[in-house]
């Protein structure tokens, strides 16, 4: 004999949407209880009183209308006269075992006790492309690096390509590079601006610079000190065998180098 009771085993499957309806039915049986309480005194059966009811009373008591539904959640009508949102959320994959790909429930969207919406969602049950657990990317082009502008392209607004500005350009928008002025370069990280180079000398109190100037001034008391032997031996047979006048220069030429350290 044939199971007469209507359950998934032989066969039945409630429609997604039946919750919907069961919601609706149970809102208007419940404001029609309401009234008769009101209006009857709790009087069985319909007394005159909601014979000539006004439509805008049932109105009022739909709206005032809260109990709990078969799952034991909290049905009331929000202040826009929308029903409470109640959402499965699915996700399209394909089966391990097959090709086939089906409707996988992965989390709900509704409405907590107290109003406020909450979601509750597995992201570990979420698969993608390949099989990827992550969001696909939603948006045309990602946001560019610091000190990248974006070029546009044709007729479309939300697109772009990043191109990186030379290391002297700065970014005076988001969409051009324009060179820094002579003196300048970009402030990093952003580009943003051109700030001054900021100047580097020598200073004399510096170690380099004390022991360059000893080691010059060494050198030129040397120079010195061969140019007075050279011209007092000036005329003997050695001097005038290296050279006498192209060796005088060359003490010349060490002596201006030597000065110019």
């Amino acid at each position: 004999m044939t199971d007469p009771k209507i359950s998934e085993s032989n066969g039945y499957r409630q429609m997604p949407a039946l919750h919907f309806v069961r919601d609706a039915a149970y809102a208007f049986a419940h404001a029609l209880s309401n009234v008769h309480k009101a209006l009857c005194g709790g009087k069985p059966g319909l007394c005159e009183a909601m014979a000539s009811m006004d439509g805008r009373i049932l109105k009022e008591a739909m709206e005032k209308v809260h109990f709990k539904d078969e799952s034991e959640k909290t049905f009331r009508f929000l202040p826009s006269g929308d029903a409470p949102p109640r959402y499965s959320i699915i996700n399209f994959q394909k089966k391990s075992d097959s090709n086939e790909y089906v409707w996988r429930p992965v989390g709900t969207y509704a409405l907590a006790e107290m109003g406020l919406p909450y979601l509750d969602l597995d992201k570990n049950a979420l698969r993608f492309k390949h099989l990827e657990m992550e969001f696909p990317r939603s948006f045309c082009s990602a946001p560019c690096h610091l000190g990248q502008a974006k070029l546009q392209l044709e007729g479309d607004t939300c697109c772009w390509l990043c191109t990186n500005c030379s290391a002297y350009q700065y970014l005076p928008d988001p969409f051009h590079c324009e060179d820094c002025p002579l003196g300048t370069l970009p402030a990093l990280p952003h580009k943003t601006r051109c700030d001054p180079i900021p100047e580097a000398y020598l200073s004399y109190s510096s170690p380099w610079a004390l022991g360059t100037m000893a080691f010059a001034g060494m050198g030129i008391v040397t120079t010195i000190g061969v140019a007075v032997q050279f011209w007092k031996f000036r005329n003997t047979p050695v001097i005038k065998a290296s050279g006498r006048e192209l060796s005088g220069l060359l003490l010349l030429g060490e002596s201006f180098l030597n000065f110019v350290h």
